[in-house]
């Protein structure tokens, strides 16, 4: 057989930012593998038709897609700790938008979300979007954490670079 990988690796654990894109993957092969299933006749394929579960599944693969995004943006030679600051403050920025958003009942803000919902002409359930807010409402909560911790003064106060600011 004629591929472009001849060894495969293996790996004890899959890390978090590869999982974000197992979880988009998943998404967009969302048909093939409901049909894979159901020739293979597991019951799983039953979990892959319930439209909560579906739902879920898109705003899960957009939310560790915004992750996985500010993480690479994060990363590199050339980031600062004003930078580092500045994009989390961004991304932080942009939750309670978010959720008033979801509120009313737009999810333009979760793109693979609102595909599905378009393509099946489904309404985003209650339930989805109770849980949306509260993953974004315990997002919050690291606005509040990080909010020290990022404060370039008392950095600068804590590596004692400089006696006063």
């Amino acid at each position: 057989m004629r591929s472009d990988h001849e060894v495969v690796q293996y790996y004890k654990e899959v890390r978090w930012f590869s999982r974000g894109r197992v979880l988009k993957r998943l998404f967009e092969l969302r048909v093939e593998v409901l049909m894979f299933l159901k020739d293979q006749e597991s019951a799983l394929y039953q979990i892959l038709e319930i439209e909560n579960f579906l739902q879920g599944l898109a705003y899960l693969a957009d939310i560790f897609s915004y992750f996985n995004e500010i993480n690479l943006s994060l990363q590199g030679p050339a980031v600062t700790i004003v930078d580092a600051t500045e994009k989390l403050k961004a991304f932080l920025g942009k939750l309670p938008l978010w959720k008033r958003r979801v509120d009313v009942g737009v999810t333009a803000n979760f793109c693979m979300l609102e595909e599905l919902l378009s393509q099946s002409e489904m309404q985003s359930s209650r339930s989805l979007n109770e849980e949306i807010q509260k993953g974004i409402s315990d997002l919050k909560l690291y606005r509040i954490r990080l909010k020290g911790t990022f404060a370039l003064k008392a950095l600068i106060r804590r590596l004692g670079c400089v006696a006063h600011l």
